[in-house]
């Protein structure tokens, strides 16, 4: 969708406060349900176990003067043994499976859990629980953080919408998470969705380079935005980059820039990292390992119909645990493990594909003055679609990846009752999640599975595929180009 600055978000002052009702309603209930999560709810299978162990390693690590990895290895050989060490299984007791940015952000509830004391003087068992505690409270605040932008986005680019549905936009942001309240506070994930919403939103304002250094942050926490960054630079171009009449020299413009600020992207990426691996040492190339695994992770859509495979067809069923999750191994296992490489890529090169195609046309008819040469939907609509194609076809897939989804779920350029359904549906994957872990995932999915978890988890699964393909095919339709 190419819209012209002249034409985009001309929304009155009244149409906008429209929305004022709606934003406070959400927004206070949005408060009341955290205050509850955060004081009187208790998450099972919390991650900030670990982070506890990571920030407690590196505190201890500065005040020695050691290596951090270095410590976090040998206190992890101790746990397990030498031989148990070298499997795996035990990946997380000796390895960070981490980029070295999301353990420095693991390290900021730290002040509130040591209290000024020397990490040396605090019994492990205090630390980490109060480290917990300061680590969902920091997640919280931030969550509130992502709330706000997207509010303010919905407003937006979508003011001249019926108040009902932005209703339904803010009850998204509001509430799916509430659907997945063990892991909501309890991972990382809600702090890559607040980076990569603060990079969209200067994106969308035509702050490129503000959107560039946040996007190249958000990467270097968690490699998942990497994916996005074909529809970051298309993103970027605005009509006044494409001023020259001719045809032939303009779409070569469009390849000279759009290379040019890709360059300058990857040089932001790998400019942060060179800072941790020059600062901490060759231990933060560590979590690479974990990329490179060639199994195929149970919760996976390749995992979850390998299994229903193997139940169809009465093969043998294995469940391997490594690199912090566990994985699967049928006969069908290794002709899924081949597709999904091929398969993600096909898929993710379509999407640049379509916009840069649409950028082509969009040549013929710009119009003087104009400074927003795609539409914000079509931004969006083309994050949202890949996202939905990396966490459906990847041969990892995690839960909390979910939360990443919230606010391009609330922002999708859906109308009415199609954004209605869509927002259904995801809602449906979030609470299935929730009921497969932590409810059902040690009991039914990785012992067997159970009937019961292969229903689960290929419910899932199937739920997320259609929301895939349904943006797929929505954003290559005609009437959208």
């Amino acid at each position: 969708m190419i819209i012209p600055q002249s034409l985009n978000g001309k929304i009155t002052h009244q149409k906008r406060s429209r929305f004022f009702i709606p934003c406070a309603v959400m927004g206070g209930l949005f408060i009341f349900s955290r205050l509850y999560l955060l004081i009187f709810f208790e998450p099972l299978g919390s991650d900030a176990t670990l982070y506890a162990r990571y920030a407690y390693c590196y505190q201890f690590a500065a005040e020695k003067h050691l290596s951090f990895h270095d410590v976090y290895r040998t206190s992890g050989l101790a746990k397990a043994g030498k031989e148990a060490a070298q499997s795996p299984a035990s990946y997380a007791l000796t390895v960070i499976a981490y980029p070295p940015l999301a353990v420095a952000f693991m390290n900021i509830p730290t002040f509130m859990a040591r209290g000024g004391k020397s990490i040396t003087l605090i019994k492990y068992s205090d630390f980490s629980a109060r480290y917990q505690k300061a680590y969902r409270w920091l997640c919280a605040i931030l969550e509130m953080v992502c709330f706000i932008i997207t509010c303010f986005l919905i407003i937006k680019i979508y003011g001249n919408e019926r108040t009902a549905n932005g209703t339904v936009r803010m009850g998204v942001i509001g509430f799916a998470g509430l659907l997945m309240p063990h892991i909501l506070y309890d991972r990382l994930d809600i702090i890559l969705s607040v980076l990569i919403v603060l990079s969209l939103t200067m994106l969308l304002n035509r702050s490129m380079w503000l959107a560039f250094f946040l996007f190249a942050v958000s990467v270097n926490y968690k490699i998942i935005p990497l994916f996005l960054l074909p529809i970051w630079v298309l993103g970027s171009f605005g009509g006044d980059d494409f001023l020259n009449k001719d045809t032939r020299k303009t779409i070569i413009d469009l390849f000279k820039i759009g290379a040019l600020r890709c360059i300058i992207m990857c040089t932001m990426i790998f400019g942060i990292f060179a800072f941790f691996l020059f600062t901490e040492g060759k231990g933060v190339l560590d979590f690479l390992s974990n990329l490179f695994d060639p199994r195929v992770h149970i919760e996976s859509s390749w995992g979850a119909f390998s299994l229903l495979v193997a139940r169809l067809f009465h093969t043998a069923i294995q469940i391997i645990p490594g690199y912090g999750r566990y994985s699967v191994v049928t006969p069908a296992t290794p002709v899924f493990s081949q597709l999904s490489f091929p398969v993600l890529v096909l898929a993710l090169f379509a999407l640049p594909a379509i916009l840069a195609i649409r950028l082509l046309r969009g040549l013929s008819k710009m119009i003087e003055g104009k400074t927003v040469f795609l539409g914000q939907q079509s931004i969006i609509e083309a994050s949202l679609c890949t996202l939905l194609m990396v966490f459906s076809f990847s041969k990892i897939f995690s839960p909390q990846y979910l939360l990443i989804l919230i606010p391009f779920v609330a922002l999708a350029p859906y109308s009415g009752k199609i954004h209605i359904v869509f927002s259904i549906v995801f809602a449906a994957v979030c609470l299935l999640s929730t009921i497969i872990f932590p409810y059902y995932y040690l009991t039914d999915i990785i012992k067997g599975p159970s009937w019961v978890g292969l229903v689960l988890i290929v419910s899932r699964m199937s739920f997320l595929l259609g929301l895939t393909g349904f943006s797929f095919v929505h954003m290559v339709s005609e009437r959208n180009n």
